[in-house]
């Protein structure tokens, strides 16, 4: 029988006590280590990626907000070190799993508490860093170009191509098939793209923009556009697809409002709508299906360049970076990292 390990009695964690503007308000702090009850698992975080939706909830402007002080960090990965009574010790204890952070507290501290149902088995081809990025990105990634190859799209748009979940999304389309049109807004954001090989890349800042990119649509007949940025860009991207085309909005980058010609709506029959991973993964039999895939034969596709790696002592520095950095690769938080 697995014997739970002895644990300390506090943790160092990135703490939250308001929700404002930028990320001053970010705190290092000790807090006591939390004991699993029930079907509880406590994980001992060896890495916690920053995300977009983590920028968004720390300032209070994402779809939730939880009650305060709380531990921000939607995902990470680490090992198995204690469970409530209702599970079997011998099925967790000392597992490596990637698991959302849904409820309460987060992962961005040395320990981290979640149900045992949002936790999925790491397989030893996949190290712990590389774990605590395959949950958000890669099932985002996966579940939208399913999406269009359901329905036998040949091609689709999407805009933010240069940062972690576009290269995903392009080098995914290429194992299935289907051609990825890529927007971005500066050259270098470009010179990311045709390192990977891809031909099909638009820079919204230039003035033959939305003309270039109408052509493009008509060309490779893509009617899906799956918009992370929102804003004005949204209704870019739905003038450039012909008529009865569709843009999927996943995110809000630019945190604007989104702006839509009510004629593309009207005479033109296109449509806009929202995807939310939250609610995709209410499904567990697809979840597992799409993980599946991101530590098989499709890892290399979900495989996510770390840009710099902090301890949980200098969470302003961290966020500041990554907010201006998304392109660059992932900032992730690890707690064993020594403090700079």
């Amino acid at each position: 029988m697995s014997q739970q390990p002895p644990l300390p009695a506090q943790m160092r964690a990135v703490v939250i006590h308001e929700y404002c503007d930028g990320f001053r308000h970010l705190k290092s702090e000790q807090r006591p280590v939390p004991h699993p009850v029930g079907d509880q698992v406590l994980v001992r975080v060896a890495a916690a990626p920053i995300n977009p939706s983590d920028l968004l909830f720390v300032q209070g402007r994402y779809a939730f907000r939880k009650e305060l002080p709380v531990v921000p960090g939607f995902e990470g990965a680490g090992t198995v070190v204690a469970v409530g009574e209702d599970l079997d010790p011998d099925a967790y204890i000392g597992r490596r799993v990637a698991a959302f952070a849904a409820d309460g507290d987060g992962s961005w501290a040395e320990y981290m508490l979640v149900t045992a149902s949002t936790c999925i088995p790491v397989n030893d081809q996949t190290d712990d860093e590389q774990a605590a990025m395959r949950l958000i990105n890669p099932l985002t990634a996966w579940a939208i170009l399913d999406m269009a190859r359901q329905r036998g799209q040949r091609a689709v748009v999407q805009s933010a191509a240069a940062g972690s979940l576009g290269q995903m999304i392009y080098r995914l389309g290429q194992r299935w098939g289907i051609e990825v049109i890529n927007v971005v807004r500066r050259e270098e954001q470009r010179q990311t793209l045709q390192a990977l090989g891809a031909k099909h890349i638009f820079d919204s800042s230039e003035p033959s923009f939305l003309m270039d990119l109408r052509e493009r649509c008509a060309a490779l007949e893509a009617v899906m556009a799956f918009d992370s940025v929102a804003g004005a860009l949204t209704g870019q991207l739905l003038r450039a697809l012909p008529p009865g085309g569709e843009v999927v909005v996943q995110g809000g980058l630019s945190g604007d409002p989104i702006e839509i010609e009510v004629n593309q709506l009207v005479y033109l029959n296109k449509r806009v709508s929202g995807f939310w991973l939250s609610t995709w993964i209410r499904d567990p039999e697809r979840v597992l299906v799409a993980y599946r895939d991101t530590q098989g034969d499709l890892r290399d596709v979900f495989t996510t360049k770390v840009h710099k790696r902090h301890s949980l002592q200098h969470p302003v520095g961290a966020l500041s970076e990554y907010a201006v950095s998304m392109s660059d690769g992932k900032i992730l938080f690890v707690p064993d990292q020594p403090s700079n």
